[in-house]
């Protein structure tokens, strides 16, 4: 024998007169294994009560194979578990149920083609043991011992700014798509842009999604940059035309103040708004 089944045929040895029928042979490996994998069995009976002060033993009960259905009760890990065997036809099936929370598993053997005999050494008896062991620890014993956490498999990590993720705040500082002074809340309604950011606010009509909040409706900040349309009602410094940025370079082709060939300075004219590249001083 392996060593994986050390010590199953001493425990067949031990209660070989109570072995009648090829299901005892099969109640004995279940609690061999039970016995090896650390349950401790306290009798026979299906009570679900545990008191605290039962004495677990490594020895199957007197009387285990009295009944044509076999219940015995068991301790492990603190639980009261239940193995109950009962014949269905040429197949014995045992349920294995865990009273704390009543998981249950189960193992279905057909008795005729696994037991071979009552008597003789457990290869004899049993010529499959190693494979059926096998299915008691997969089927069996496994699904009800193995207590996962569902908070565990629930629990997401969470972001650890130590770790190099940014917080909220300076995740909004260098969001590219936020709009500055929006506080993270995404774009502001058509009133909502700040003036303290933009003294211009260049621009800002255009991130108007309604279409009311530009020039003329209220608003101001349309792509056509004017650098005396402001808060403060910037003028004009004397004598330089409409449109020049304050401290750029300047080179008119004209006396400052005559504006563009006598057609009245800076009072709009036909050609408020001339072709492109028409008397274009700052080319």
């Amino acid at each position: 024998m392996s060593s994986d089944t050390f010590g199953l045929e001493l425990s067949f040895q031990l209660v070989s007169d109570a072995i009648k029928r090829k299901d005892d042979v099969l109640v004995v490996l279940v609690h061999w294994f039970l016995t090896k994998f650390g349950f401790r069995c306290i009798g026979v009976g299906d009570d679900k009560s545990l008191s605290g002060n039962e004495n677990g033993s490594e020895l199957l009960p007197s009387g285990w194979s009295n009944s044509e259905t076999y219940s015995l009760r068991y301790v492990y890990g603190g639980d009261l578990y239940i193995l109950r065997g009962v014949r269905a036809d040429d197949t014995l099936i045992f349920n294995l149920l865990r009273t704390s929370d009543l998981n249950v598993s189960n193992l279905a053997v057909n008795v005729g083609e696994v037991v071979s005999a009552t008597t003789g050494n457990v290869g004899t008896m049993v010529p499959s043991h190693v494979s059926l062991v096998e299915r008691i620890r997969k089927e069996l014993v496994e699904p009800v011992t193995k207590k996962v956490s569902s908070e565990a498999m629930t629990q997401t990590p969470t972001e650890n700014p130590s770790q190099g993720h940014p917080s909220a705040l300076e995740h909004d500082r260098y969001d590219p798509l936020r709009v500055p002074g929006s506080g993270g809340s995404g774009i502001r309604g058509p009133s909502g842009f700040p003036h303290s950011v933009d003294p211009f606010n260049y621009g800002r009509s255009d991130l108007d999604p309604l279409g009311i909040g530009g020039p003329g409706r209220g608003g101001a900040g349309g792509m056509l940059f004017d650098p005396f349309h402001g808060p403060r009602g910037m003028l004009p410094p004397g004598g330089l035309p409409r449109g020049r940025v304050p401290g750029a370079r300047f080179d008119p082709v004209f006396p400052p103040g005559a504006g563009r060939g006598g057609r009245g300075g800076f009072n709009p004219d036909p050609d408020h708004l001339p072709p492109p590249g028409y008397d274009d001083m700052f080319m």
